[in-house]
């Protein structure tokens, strides 16, 4: 069986669902293992991270009056970037 996109990314906002991005996230951005996190489930072998939206990083500046605010990068592509063997079992094939 198949998860529709929309539960896919609805899963992400539930009250556990935030709590685990959270974590996700902030072991990533470290460069920790996912391996001993609790309620992340694996397909394949893989950490299953499908329908996360990875927040954008935002350049923020004042321009001729005008307060400006530019996407700059994203999470994902800076750690698509990372050099980490742990990388290598994450699934980040993430449902656009």
């Amino acid at each position: 069986m198949t998860d529709s996109k929309q539960n896919l990314v609805s899963r992400w906002t539930t009250e556990e669902g935030k709590s685990l991005l959270k974590e996700i996230i902030v072991r990533l951005t470290k460069v920790k293992s996912l391996e001993d996190l609790k309620g992340l489930n694996r397909i394949e072998g893989k950490f299953d991270l499908r329908g996360i939206s990875f927040p954008k990083e935002y350049s923020e500046y004042d321009y001729k009056g005008k307060h400006m605010k530019q996407i700059v990068g994203s999470l994902s592509k800076r750690l698509a970037n990372r050099k980490a063997d742990h990388f290598s079992r994450l699934s980040m094939n993430m449902m656009m």
